[in-house]
């Protein structure tokens, strides 16, 4: 009776049944110790969570292989998009590529917050022509050497009009003269036009869902956003996975069983 009652989405299954989106991977739910903290990967690290990054940043390279553009997106708040991003940002850190890390949600800045970034400066003060100089913009992500941020900036009273004005794709340029990959950190895409407007530069759209807390009856309207290539190269991350149902051989990698 739970299980019929219960509408969230469960596991990969749900996904593959309701959408023809390609997963990219699957990221296991965080343990107590670990949910406290904002980046969980590191150099050298083989826990579960590390390697299920390591294993996207690899499905990246076959869905994806000249993305450099790329943005993070979800249904709703509380799925982790601002998680897998960082982390994955971290992840790509740590291939000795250039990575530099936006929070483009110019409304809740929530990025911005849980890492503690200066807002003074960041997307908005760039995009309604404060900020000329692209260094003024940048903040080191004290995680590793090779992963910068940009804060998202002052909260604007019109974050759709300064994101599809022609300074935004100008920034996206400027920045790749200096970076190997660009994240973009967006808003969920069904609530604000903003991800949409922010889609028009990305490389590869990864679709961030919370296992458990997604209804599937979201999942038709994300089957829609596919057909109609609303983003570029469209593809799934199922975050929370329950790890009793999966088993992991011989240290990393995933198995083929639903449980």
């Amino acid at each position: 009776l739970r299980l019929l009652w219960n509408t969230g989405v469960r596991g990969r299954r749900d996904v593959e049944d309701y959408t023809s989106m390609p997963i990219l991977g699957e990221i296991p739910k965080l343990k107590e110790k670990e949910e406290a903290s904002p980046i969980v990967v590191a150099e050298h690290q083989t826990s579960n969570v590390a390697e299920s990054f390591r294993l996207l940043r690899s499905n990246m390279d076959f869905v994806a292989p000249q993305a450099r553009v790329i943005m993070f997106t979800s249904t709703m708040p509380g799925e982790g998009k601002s998680f897998v991003s960082r982390n994955f940002a971290v992840t790509l850190a740590m291939t000795n590529k250039k990575i530099v890390l936006l929070d483009m949600d110019l409304r809740k800045r929530t990025l911005s917050k849980t890492l503690d970034l200066t807002t003074k400066t960041g997307v908005s003060t760039w995009l309604s022509g404060k900020d000329e100089r692209i260094t003024d913009l940048i903040q080191p992500s004290n995680v590793h050497d090779k992963f910068d941020i940009i804060s998202a900036g002052i909260v604007p009273p019109n974050p759709s009009e300064l994101l599809m004005s022609d300074r935004f794709p100008l920034l996206i340029e400027e920045l790749k003269k200096h970076y190997d990959y660009i994240i973009l950190d967006c808003v969920p895409a069904l609530m604000v036009a903003d991800a949409g407007i922010i889609g028009r530069v990305a490389d590869l759209t990864i679709y961030v869902i919370r296992n458990g807390v997604l209804d599937r009856r979201y999942l038709p309207e994300l089957e829609k956003l596919y057909k109609e290539k609303k983003f570029n190269n469209l593809t799934v991350v199922i975050n929370g996975i329950e790890m009793e149902s999966k088993k992991y051989g011989y240290g990393y990698g995933y198995g083929y069983g639903y449980g």
